[in-house]
């Protein structure tokens, strides 16, 4: 009975209880123990709640039957020692809050201590923000003090004073590349040590607003937490995600292990009747339950606040019965209906947090809205009493974003407008502050262009140099809106097109990557604008939309105006991006074209094209001397590093990264340490193409040397910088080598789904290469499943180039399978060997590959095996340090002997 009324929020009845029990029992004789476990975590029910925002006294929780069987399936699972999620999403005001006030009252009364935080909007740049609002409800000191160095300074420069013991200590000095990981060991032992000591709870609200390096600190525990009961609820609102946001790629990466979702919707019918009669503390009248209804369309937040106002006469319902309204019709209802009844003094206040949109402290409202303090306070005092702010010890700030949003509608366009003037002048007085961002906000709102272009161009320097280009992107739009200046004005609408191709929003960057070099050209910045027109070739040729023909024209165009103003760095980019499209075509006598052309820019006297070409040509590793290819590789990041070209040096860092793919060297200490740089840097670069290049080469690598587990992990890690992003090609190949990472596991249905989706993509845009591969793999999934037919028809659509400019082992394999299924042995055994010479040493992985299908094969069907051939590859395979295939050809050796 005392937990029944525990879990409906009727802790004083429970009390009650309690206390009716203690006076039943004998003098003398104490009550059971798990009596008083239970009401020691009754009372920890009225400590804090998952949320600061008041919450609607004495409503219960209506509906979601379904969502709290999913949430206790969780808690369940978090007892039994996982790390799981649970993310509660939906939008404002549909009761995600509440929701998660029921589960923390479950996990209470299961002995769960619950931490929460709420994410505030702008606060999203401050790491760690609501990590360490969660925190500060707990002693924390014992655990710094067990941590030792150099966790403890780590954790406490994060902290406010009054938390720790003393001084923080001095954090040892760490490379800048350890930084992040250092710091979210700390906090993971932190965790570790407060779950060890109880089961624990973590409530983030408003998740979708949380800063990036909380989202990570979630995932890096998630993917690491091996000891202690922790768990994560989340809540979230889908409508402000971005496919790119970390939030949502940690939600897709981790669908299906331990994490659930819960979606909350406007509640059935029957349902938002109860809450209306429970709100209104009496059933109503069936007319007027169904208008309210119809009013808030069902959402439970908006039906509380109409019920609550029709109850105390501050809305008058429509005489006639309406149709559903809109939500923001009905919205606007309610919200007029309770502004038109604040004070004027008390409107300005709600207008300054309105366009501050944060919380802020009694002086500085006062100030902002021109009020004395105690009026200033008598005024807050009303709109508490009207819920549209919420205080929280001395910050005020409105309760709901929806009141915000329709207070800030409310006002005029030149009050607005000085509003924002005014809060902008407030923040500059503000010292000690990162508010670039912001003041750029406030200004550009203000009409004050000259100052918001002077905030925005510091923000979007700052955002660049952190990695966060989606934030870049917004500064430099107001850049361009506010800047009169023609030059200053082509060079921020050149910024921006770059920002939007590097972030991959190809449909954005093209027409602005256009509207640039027009611009620039009339401002006279030919070498700028020609480069404009260089990323635009490459964002059409991902869209698809234009034959590669074409591109290659456009491309012309631009070497010869290059050729011309002998801006070489211009020419070797045009010559750089002519490359991979010829590359893509299959247009071997082309790519040797572009390679002798790069071999004239090397000597050309500027160090950035000597390094692009150099870059360009270690592609020659496939089309030319393949020693030759890796130096040249090795040679633009050589010349990148010599003369400091930091625009350059990922971009070769990358391509080098490829050459070494190719030549199968990416597990030697030299390579890995490339690798590990290169990830540093374009983690921090924030290029989602480059980020995801890396991973897709590492990723092909490790198939191709069999280490089918690491390769899945790369897939895992390229995956989400793929979603939402308009890489059309390196999309495709994602898709492939997961279609490859399939079918080398065996699971030739899963691997048949992937191949077939795959071909009705290349409908719209067949290249040669894909378009083989996929049959092949179509083909060995059928003969695998007994469907010879069907890879007959695959191996007659097969087109064998004279060439390999791809890797081509799975045609191969698929091949010389479908000879052994005809009895045709030493043909199989013929048809691997056939093609190495060509491959060794341009592609050292797929020769080792396909030498391993061959020697696999032939030990198999009982063919002869000489020796040396075994001999040969496995020299190869410990000289690179390539354990799985050697480890292989050791024991066939040994077999043989």
């Amino acid at each position: 009975m005392i937990e029944a009324r525990a879990r409906t929020g009727r802790t004083a009845s429970a009390d009650a209880a309690y206390a009716d029990h203690l006076a039943s029992l004998t003098p003398g004789v104490k009550p059971a123990a798990r009596l008083v476990e239970l009401m020691a975590r009754v009372g920890a029910l009225g400590g804090e709640t998952v949320s600061d925002r008041p919450a609607v006294p004495n409503v219960p929780l209506i509906g979601r039957t379904s969502q709290l069987a999913e949430a206790r399936k969780v808690l369940e699972s978090v007892q039994s020692g996982r790390l799981d999620l649970l993310f509660v999403s939906g939008e404002a005001g549909i009761g995600k809050t509440r929701f998660l006030e029921e589960v923390r009252t479950e996990a209470v009364l299961k002995g769960f201590t619950c931490l929460h935080a709420q994410s505030v909007e702008l606060e999203q740049r401050i790491a760690l923000n609501p990590i360490i609002d969660a925190l500060s409800g707990l002693d924390l000191r014992p655990h710094l003090r067990a941590l030792g160095d150099p966790w403890r300074p780590v954790i406490s420069s994060f902290l406010p004073a009054s938390a720790i013991d003393g001084p923080a200590g001095d954090i040892p000095y760490i490379q800048d590349s350890g930084l992040s990981r250092r710091l979210l060991d700390a906090f993971w032992m932190l965790f570790d040590r407060i779950a060890q000591e109880a089961p624990t709870l973590l409530f983030l609200d408003d998740m979708h607003w949380a800063d990036p390096t909380t989202i990570a600190l979630v995932q890096f525990m998630q993917r690491r937490w091996d000891s202690g009961v922790l768990g994560i609820v989340g809540a979230t609102r889908p409508e402000l995600l971005r496919k790119d946001d970390p939030l949502s790629m940690l939600m897709q990466e981790s669908e299906g292990a331990n994490l659930s979702t819960v979606h909350l919707s406007e509640l059935h019918d029957s349902d938002a009747r109860k809450l209306v009669d429970h709100v209104a503390d009496r059933p109503l009248d069936e007319t007027t339950g169904r208008h309210l209804c119809d009013l808030a369309a069902n959402h439970p937040f908006y039906l509380t606040e109409v019920t609550r106002d029709f109850v105390a006469g501050r809305l008058t319902l429509p005489e006639r019965t309406l149709e559903t309204i809109p939500i923001p019709v009905s919205l606007r209802q309610i919200f007029d209906a309770r502004i038109e009844h604040l004070s004027e003094g008390a409107l300005r206040v709600a207008e300054v947090l309105a366009v501050r949109a944060r919380p802020m402290r009694l002086v500085e409202i006062g100030r902002l809205a021109e009020l004395a303090l105690d009026h200033c306070a008598d005024r807050i005092e009303e709109l508490q009493r009207w819920s549209f702010v919420a205080v929280n010890r001395d910050q005020v700030g409105i309760s709901r974003e929806l009141f915000r949003s329709a207070i800030y509608k409310h006002l005029g366009e030149v009050r607005r407008s000085m509003l924002h003037g005014r809060v902008a002048g407030f923040l500059e007085d503000l010292e000690g502050s990162d508010l670039a961002g912001e003041l750029a906000i406030h200004f550009a709102e203000a009409g004050q262009a000259e100052q918001a272009v002077h905030h925005a161009g510091i923000a979007a320097t700052e955002a660049l140099a952190s990695g966060a280009v989606t934030a870049a992107i917004q500064f430099y739009e107001i850049v361009v809106e506010n800047e009169s200046d023609p030059h200053l004005r082509a060079s921020g609408t050149a910024d921006l097109a770059r920002a939007l191709h590097m972030n991959r929003q190809i449909h954005r960057a093209n027409p602005m990557l256009e509207l640039a070099a027009t611009r620039l050209r009339v401002t006279g910045d030919e070498s700028t604008a020609r480069r404009m027109d260089i990323l635009r070739v490459e964002g059409l040729s991902e869209s698809g939309a234009t034959p590669v023909p074409d591109l290659i024209g456009r491309l012309a165009r631009v070497k010869v105006e290059a050729s011309v103003a002998k801006d070489w760095e211009v020419l070797a980019l045009a010559l750089d991006v002519e490359l991979h499209l010829r590359h893509r075509q299959g247009d071997v006598p082309g790519i040797r074209t572009v390679l002798n052309e790069m071999e004239t820019v090397v000597g050309a006297g500027s160090n950035e094209a000597a390094c692009l070409s150099n870059a360009g040509l270690g592609l020659g590793i496939l089309f030319r001397d393949s020693d030759d290819g890796v130096a040249r590789g090795e040679r633009a990041v050589a010349i990148a590093r010599r003369h400091a070209l930091t625009h350059l040096l990922l971009r070769a860092q990358c391509r080098l990264i490829a050459v070494h793919e190719y030549s199968a060297r990416l597990y030697l200490p030299a390579s890995q340490r490339l690798v590990q740089e290169a990830r540093v840097s374009a983690e921090r670069a924030g290029d989602r193409f480059l980020r995801c290049t890396i991973e897709a080469n590492v990723a092909v690598f490790q198939l191709d040397v069999g280490d089918l587990d690491l390769a899945e992990e790369s897939l895992g890690r390229a995956g989400p910088l793929l979603s939402g992003a308009d890489l059309q090609h390196l999309s495709m190949n994602h898709r492939v080598n997961h279609g490859e990472l399939a079918l080398l596991k065996g699971n030739y249905s899963e691997a048949e789904i992937r191949y077939r989706g795959l071909r009705e993509s290349l409908d719209s845009n067949p290249t040669a290469h894909l378009t083989n591969i996929v049959h092949a793999g179509l083909g060995l999934c059928a003969v695998e499943q007994g469907r010879l037919w069907d890879a007959r028809r695959y191996e007659e659509q097969l087109e064998r180039p004279d060439y390999w400019y791809y890797e081509p082992s799975l045609i191969l394999r698929f091949r010389a399978t479908l000879l052994v299924r005809r009895g045709l042995h030493e043909a199989a055994v013929d048809l691997l060997r056939e093609d190495q010479p060509q491959l060794f040493p341009r592609m050292v992985n797929a020769w080792l590959k396909i030498r391993v299908l061959e020697l696999e094969l032939a030990a198999r069907v009982g063919a002869a095996i000489p020796m040396e051939r075994v001999e040969e590859a496995r020299e190869i395979a410990h000289g690179l340090r390539l354990r799985t295939r050697a480890t292989w050809l050791d024991r066939l050796r040994e077999r043989l002997r």
